[in-house]
């Protein structure tokens, strides 16, 4: 192909692709249909803006970059949560499915391995959908969207074997080839997890520490090819090593940055996939006959939403929660084209019917998005789900969560602040030196790019009530702020800022509160000076709130309010703890009337991991609150606490 043709079919594909995903948005439907139309009206078939070759290549490495997302986003941790309804839900969804199309297949006289090949083509179900639909209404932390997730996950894993085995399929393969295939792959499986365990780990850090966003997205790429690379050489499948290459990753510190690199350029392989895959559909024989192609669509949808239904209610499940499952898992996803393509490379499959299960497998596409809405009218009650992304909703009785985005000296004395409430909260920090110490002692820190919304997504920031910001680089706070308001609306974010000047632009961009280190610089420096003159704590309170108000022109929000206690003039900040035989054990902080008689504040009372009321609530032994205000007032407070 020359240079000219190639960029006019690159300018033709992403102009189509472009179009498409546009027109599915505004139809409210999944973007992979547009795109299988897209190949069908640009293709050979239909207008001929588009030849096969040239195509095919993007096409294969749009399927290996899938597969290495895949392997990137699976986590054991998550696999062991929902191995119940992934080993036996999944397990029976996927067996059951193949063998009864299998079946099906045969009584209208297809052959064995055309029979079997297409029992698995149906078997499977898309990913990239059923995730897009679910996360979009909400529904991830369901019990039907627990399931579907466990099943699709059950799903992925098996596609490397399932692609193992259809070379079996062509009538050319011994069943001891097969097996030998098989050992040669669980032996290179080996092999290369434990090189990788040590060594890619190795690397990475190596790689990191360089600080430089180019060198990292490098680095990965050539870890995944390289793997791609050697399974390729050793005769299976290069999708194979690109899933081994995203699990090893997933296992490193480094995942959720390289998850959130690799996403643009898979979201854009795999739309010239799928385009790819609409080309090879015959437009003309689909035109002449689109009645059968529309019944098995129904057919499959139907009889798989079914079957789902079924495995679901038998593992104690209520109907409506299967039939809900069923309606997520219908259809067919896009591994399915790809062992489709692979079956009819080997000749498994006669091209009439590789015909037909293509256009199937897009009327069931079509009919997901408004099978899934029609079940949803009835909502379900969230449930826990392992951290893997999405909203959750908390009981007034469980902790708070507050993300903190820049672990460095403020989001140091934001976690000590919040862990002294007992409060939850998780940071995502740049610097791969601090987030590798700061997690061998124990904190909950991930290294991450905030401004990425894969990134937001893995720290499960739309679960959070507050977002605090306090990374340094200006620059980087502004995209931070546009992707929090979109990924998470409901969040109290707090930006801290150098300069007062930087504080109306922050917050037009989303910010509810800036804290300017200007402005709270100079406080601290005027209430040093207050103290050393010897000016009385009530007098400097004043002093330093009326200074704050006028270079604020607005009140800000202070600790107190994100953990729903009483509000405290500016000052120190202490914990104290309850004992047996303190003086205030069984009064509430009302009737010790703390702050009229010390002038300390009790802003917060933790309880176990329960944030309480402290004005409302009987004081025990181990309770913990949070004094605020001056050292001598919090000293009257102990001694009045204690009954000294």
């Amino acid at each position: 192909m020359h240079d000219t043709d190639l960029f006019t079919g690159l300018f033709v594909l992403f102009a189509v692709a472009f179009a498409a995903a546009v027109l599915m948005r505004v139809l409210r439907l999944p973007a992979l249909i547009g795109f299988l139309l897209a190949g069908v009206v640009a293709g050979p078939s239909g207008l001929h803006l588009l030849e096969e070759e040239g195509v095919r290549a993007l096409a294969e490495l749009g399927v290996v970059l899938l597969l290495f997302t895949i392997g990137l986003e699976l986590s054991v941790k998550q696999l062991w949560e929902l191995r119940r309804e992934a080993l036996i839900g999944g397990g029976l969804q996927l067996a059951l499915t193949a063998a009864i199309a299998a079946a099906v297949s045969a009584a209208f006289g297809v052959t064995g391995g055309a029979a079997v090949a297409t029992g698995l083509v149906i078997s499977l179900s898309s990913t990239a959908v059923v995730l897009h639909l679910l996360d979009e209404r909400g529904s991830l932390e369901t019990p039907y969207g627990r399931i579907a997730l466990a099943v699709l996950l059950l799903q992925d894993i098996a596609v490397v074997p399932l692609t193992l085995l259809i070379p079996a399929l062509a009538g050319g393969t011994s069943a001891l080839a097969v097996l030998v295939v098989l050992a040669q792959a669980a032996l290179l499986v080996a092999v290369v997890v434990l090189l990788a365990r040590k060594a890619v780990p190795w690397l990475l850090d190596r790689i990191t520490a360089l600080r430089t966003r180019e060198g990292f997205l490098l680095g990965v790429a050539t870890i995944v090819f390289l793997i791609t690379w050697l399974t390729g050489r050793a005769g299976l499948s290069p999708a194979l090593g690109a899933f081994l290459a995203g699990l090893i990753i997933s296992e490193t510190e480094q995942r959720h940055l390289a998850l959130a690199e690799s996403a643009p350029f898979r979201d854009l392989l795999i739309a010239v996939f799928f385009v790819s895959v609409g080309m090879l559909v015959d437009a003309g024989a689909l035109l002449a006959n689109p009645w059968l192609p529309l019944l098995l669509g129904v057919v499959i949808y139907a009889g798989k939403t079914s079957l789902v239904a079924g495995i679901v209610r038998a593992l104690g499940y209520p109907w409506r929660i299967g039939f809900k499952s069923g309606a997520a898992l219908g259809q067919v996803g896009e591994f399915s084209f790809v062992l489709l393509l692979f079956a009819a490379e080997l000749a498994v499959i006669g091209e009439r019917q590789v015909q037909l299960l293509l256009a199937a497998a897009a009327v069931t596409l079509f009919l997901t998005p408004i099978a899934v809405s029609a079940a949803q009218r009835e909502r379900e009650p969230r449930v826990p789900r392992p951290a893997t992304g999405g909203e959750s909703q908390r009981s007034p009785d469980e902790p708070r969560f507050v993300l903190i985005i820049g672990y460095g000296h403020s989001g140091r004395m934001t976690a000590r602040t919040l862990d002294a409430l007992g409060l939850t909260w998780r940071a995502l920090e740049l610097n791969p030196a601090t987030v590798k110490r700061e997690r061998n002692a124990g904190a909950p820190i991930e290294l991450g790019d905030a401004s990425r919304p894969e990134v937001l997504a893995a720290a499960r920031v739309q679960a959070a009530s507050a977002v605090v910001v306090t990374i340094n680089d200006r620059q980087a706070v502004r995209p931070i702020l546009l992707r929090l308001r979109k990924t998470a609306p409901a969040a109290h974010v707090i930006v801290r800022a150098r300069f007062a000047g930087e504080r109306e632009e922050l917050l037009a961009l989303g910010a509810d509160v800036v804290v300017p280190e200007e402005i709270e610089g100079s406080l601290a420096i005027v209430d040093h000076v207050m103290r050393f003159l010897g000016l009385a704590g009530d007098i400097r309170h004043r002093h330093i709130a009326d200074l704050r108000a006028e270079g604020y022109r607005l009140r800000t929000t202070s600790v107190a309010e994100l953990v729903g206690g009483e509000e405290a003039e500016p000052g120190e900040l202490e914990p104290h703890v309850l004992e047996a035989g303190d003086a205030c054990l069984r009064a509430t902080v009302a009737e010790l009337d703390l702050r009229r008689r010390t002038g300390a504040v009790a802003i917060a009372l933790i309880r176990g991991a329960r944030s309480l009321a402290p004005a409302s609530t009987a004081l025990a032994a181990g309770d913990r609150l949070l004094l605020a205000g001056a050292r001598d007032e919090i000293a009257r407070a102990r001694d009045l606490l204690t009954g000294n």
